[in-house]
C-alpha cells in the first residue's frame, strides 16, 4: 500500500530484449512475462520526484525498476499519471511552492474527489453518482481494506469497525505507519465473524478511539456533515465516508 498513491497499475510486469541478437536454439530471447503472478499495484507520488530537483515533475519516465516499469508503460496509466502531475502542479502553484513540496495527502485526496482510480478492487467501478466513491479510494491507499474485495455494501461489523477506529486514531495522532502491515491487520479483523453496527454505534466506537488517541474530533459532527441517520444500519462504505471527514486536513 502506498500512503501517497497517485494512480494504478494493472498491466503485468514483463521486460522485452533490448538488442535484436538471438542466441540459436534459445525462445524468448530476453523476454520476462510474469502475467500469472503479477498483482494490481500502486504509484507513489514520490516516483515523480526527481532527487536534486524540487520543481520538477516526471510522469512518465518515472522512477521505477526496469521491471516495474513494464506495468507502468501502458498509455492508460500514463494518462492516469498526468492527470495526478497536473493536480500537483495546480497544488503547487496556488500554494506558491515546489511540487516537492506539496503535502502528498491532499494530492491524493484531491484525486480521490475527483474521482482518479488510486486504488485497485475487483468489486467497484468509478461512478460518480456513488457518495462513497471518494472515501473507498482514499482509505485503499492508507491500508483500510485487506484484499482488492472492498465490498462497500457489506455490513460493518464490529471486529473491523473497532479496527478501522484504532487505525484512524493512530493517522489523526501522527504515527507513521506501515499501510502494508495494517492492511494484513484488516483483513485479520475481516475474518472474524461480528454482529452488524447502525450508525450511531460505529459513532460510538470511533468516539472512544479517538479519545483514546488523545485526538479531538467531534464525532457527532462527522455524522451530521456526512448526512446520516444514526438508527440505521451502517455498510462499510458509509463507514468509510466517516473516515474519509475524520481524516480531513486542515
Amino acid at each position: 500500500m502506498q500512503a501517497d498513491a497517485i494512480s494504478v497499475t494493472e498491466w503485468f510486469l514483463d521486460s522485452h530484449a533490448c538488442t535484436p541478437e538471438h542466441v540459436p536454439g534459445s525462445e524468448w530471447e530476453g523476454e520476462l512475462l510474469l502475467n500469472y503472478v503479477t498483482v494490481p499495484g500502486q504509484i507513489a507520488y514520490r516516483t515523480l520526484l526527481p532527487q536534486g530537483l524540487d520543481n520538477l515533475l516526471v510522469p512518465v519516465c518515472a522512477s521505477s525498476t526496469h521491471i516495474g516499469w513494464g506495468a507502468i508503460r501502458l498509455e492508460p496509466t500514463w494518462m492516469s499519471v498526468g492527470e495526478a502531475a497536473a493536480h500537483a502542479t495546480v497544488l503547487a502553484i496556488r500554494g506558491k511552492k515546489a511540487p516537492a513540496a506539496i503535502e502528498s495527502d491532499t494530492l491524493v485526496r484531491r484525486l480521490a474527489e475527483r474521482r482518479v482510480l488510486l486504488s485497485f478492487f475487483n468489486d467497484i467501478e468509478v461512478d460518480p453518482r456513488e457518495p462513497w466513491y471518494a472515501a473507498v479510494q482514499y482509505l485503499g491507499t492508507q491500508g483500510f481494506f485487506g484484499s482488492y474485495d472492498a465490498q462497500p455494501l457489506a455490513a460493518l461489523t464490529v471486529p473491523l469497525a473497532e479496527a478501522w477506529a484504532e487505525a484512524v486514531g493512530q493517522q489523526l495522532r501522527g504515527e507513521n505507519l506501515d499501510r502494508t502491515e495494517r492492511a494484513r491487520r484488516m483483513l485479520a479483523a475481516e475474518a472474524k465473524r461480528g454482529a452488524p453496527l447502525t450508525v450511531g454505534e460505529f459513532a460510538a466506537i470511533l468516539a472512544r478511539a479517538f479519545k483514546a488517541a488523545s485526538v479531538t474530533v467531534a464525532v457527532n459532527d462527522l455524522v451530521d456533515e456526512v448526512q446520516l441517520a444514526r438508527d440505521v444500519r451502517i455498510s462499510r462504505a458509509t463507514a468509510g465516508r466517516l473516515l474519509f471527514a475524520a481524516l480531513r486536513r486542515p
